[in-house]
């Protein structure tokens, strides 16, 4: 499940739901600007409560009135029902696209890198205002980090469970040797200002050179 910002959620059994149920193998979350807009009430039944028939305003917690732009979340039972493409930059990954807001500046996806795989071309790259986050589902392969532009660089091995921070301006690089020897598979977040929606559309990586 994907929820960006001010997207109307709710759940539980009196929405058909099971409390202990959940069906989802990636949730990522946006809450806006941090307050919770409430749209209703549940009584002590379970029934829905809206006074006067309008959600209230609360603003203790955000006033709904003052949201310009309502969304809607994105649901999907799993990610096996999304198939695997080509990843239209780097030649050899694999892709599977989970949230590709470019009007708010954020994209979610599964990157997949076949055992042996190479980067093609890509030498130090960053960007000089996008945050990248990956978190490393399963495999293993080597990222470099660098210093400064005219470091040589040192590889690190990272394996599932690992979370990698590319906040902006950091250095990104594979190497040229085989970046991963079984293969891998991550969920990378990248938002184009900060680390919320609403930055504008995601810069292009700016690549250093000579590298």
């Amino acid at each position: 499940m994907t929820r960006p910002p001010y997207s109307l959620h709710g759940g539980g059994r009196a929405a058909g739901g099971m409390s202990n149920q959940l069906p989802y193998e990636l949730i990522v979350f946006e809450e806006g600007d941090g307050h919770i807009v409430i749209v209703g009430e549940h009584g002590q039944q379970g029934e829905y409560i809206s006074p006067n028939g309008r959600p209230p305003a609360d603003p203790a917690h955000g006033d709904w009135r003052t949201v310009k732009e309502f969304t809607r979340p994105w649901l999907v039972d799993s990610v096996r029902d999304l198939e695997w493409e080509e990843d239209p930059d780097v030649p050899g990954r694999f892709v599977k696209w989970l949230d590709d807001n470019l009007q708010q500046g954020f994209r979610s996806q599964l990157v997949r890198i076949p055992p042996g795989w190479k980067a093609p071309g890509i030498g130090k790259t960053y960007f000089e205002n996008a945050n990248r986050l990956h978190y490393m589902v399963s495999g293993e392969m080597k990222v470099w980090q660098f210093k400064n532009p005219g470091d040589a660089g040192k590889a690190v091995e990272v394996k599932s469970g690992y979370l990698i921070y590319q906040p902006p301006r950091s250095i990104w690089g594979y190497g040229t040797e085989p970046v991963s020897e079984k293969g891998a598979i991550w969920l990378e977040v990248t938002y184009a200002r900060g680390l919320t929606h609403g930055g504008g559309p995601i810069e292009k990586p700016k690549s250093l050179p000579g590298s």
